[in-house]
């Protein structure tokens, strides 16, 4: 059985180790889940976010589905990234938001 702490979840996935010295295999596999999740354009920052606030009312509550969907998209990659990264390159994150 492998260790519970080095890879996340059920992707197979190396947690970045805290040096980087696995990164071009780790950012390999990330960029193939974000794909395949639908949220790499969301890393990229290509999808972008829409204002909240629509210019005709009629549209509000399309809208602001749209700007809560590109948010929960957006929460998603930030959980997937977070979560395969060790101790020491998550605590430098910690101050940013995918935007």
């Amino acid at each position: 059985m492998s260790d519970p702490g080095s890879r996340s979840g059920h992707y197979n996935i190396p947690l970045l180790d805290n040096n980087g010295s696995n990164y071009d295999n780790w950012k390999f596999r990330v960029s193939a889940l974000l794909k395949m999740k639908g949220l790499m354009e969301i890393v990229r920052g290509t999808e972008k976010c829409l204002s909240k606030k629509a210019i005709n009312p009629k549209d509000q509550v399309a809208v602001t589905a749209a700007f809560d969907k590109w948010h929960a998209w957006n929460d998603q990659a930030f959980v997937k990234i977070v979560m395969i990264l060790k101790k020491e390159p998550s605590g430098k994150i910690k101050q940013f938001e995918l935007v």
